[in-house]
């Protein structure tokens, strides 16, 4: 970890962050490596926006799914609402990220694996999603990183 990584352990990667890092690790300026991550963001974002499925090998696949108009209920109140249909981006994870997230507990790369998918999944989330849905992704993801790591 370098030092940038040491001061986000607990926090998420942004993409001011990332081209940092992606400048450091390529050797080139900050403006240029700001271009590359706003660039790479950019031709997700038209792909999905056309409705086209993004294979990153090994790491994952964004796809656009609709979902259909229902009735939901509101968890503070309880009561029926309905809900509007919409599209939404999922993510499925690639086996090399699969991996890297599933090491088994104890191990002294289990860090590496939460501190991947805070690092990487999050920053994905805000440029994919608006605002309050990339929100409550990154909340859930956190959700699930607390309970895998106190659980068994």
């Amino acid at each position: 970890m370098n030092h940038l990584t040491d001061n986000l352990a607990l926090s998420s990667l942004t993409k001011a962050d990332l081209a940092d890092l992606l400048g450091e690790k390529m050797g080139v300026s900050g403006r240029e490596s700001d271009e590359m991550v706003n660039a790479f963001f950019e031709l997700i974002l038209e792909q999905l926006a056309q409705g086209e499925k993004v294979k990153l090998t090994g790491f994952g696949s964004f796809v656009v799914q609709k979902k259909s108009a229902r009735m939901g209920r509101n968890p503070r109140t309880g009561l029926s609402a309905p809900i509007s249909p919409r599209q939404v981006v999922k993510f499925s994870t690639g086996p090399t990220l699969r991996e890297r997230m599933m090491t088994k507990r104890g191990d002294e790369s289990e860090g590496e694996g939460r501190e991947l998918k805070q690092f990487v999944f999050h920053p994905i989330a805000y440029a994919l999603l608006p605002q309050e849905q990339a929100e409550a992704s990154s909340s859930a993801c956190r959700g699930g990183i607390a309970r895998n790591t106190h659980s068994g």
